[in-house]
């Protein structure tokens, strides 16, 4: 994903508009705290993104709620 929106520039203190999550439907702007290299072709799950819990909570607090852990959206 680093080289789909940055090229060969660094991301790292850069930001991202995504659309995800979001109630106003106009995006929010996350910064870029980390890379990582791809997960192992034999992980038991693929990814393209990671949050933190903290901004999931921020991004959709309702997710963070004792109801809210039904949801298998997430690991």
């Amino acid at each position: 994903m680093t080289k789909k929106y940055f090229g060969y520039e660094n991301p790292l203190g850069k930001s991202l508009m995504i659309l995800l999550y979001d109630s106003t439907r106009r995006g929010a702007l996350y910064k870029i705290t980390g890379v990582i290299p791809d997960p192992p072709k034999n992980a038991h799950f693929g990814f393209n993104f990671l949050a933190s819990f903290k901004t999931l909570e921020h991004a959709e607090p309702e997710l963070m709620t004792e109801e809210g852990w039904g949801s298998n959206g997430y690991y």
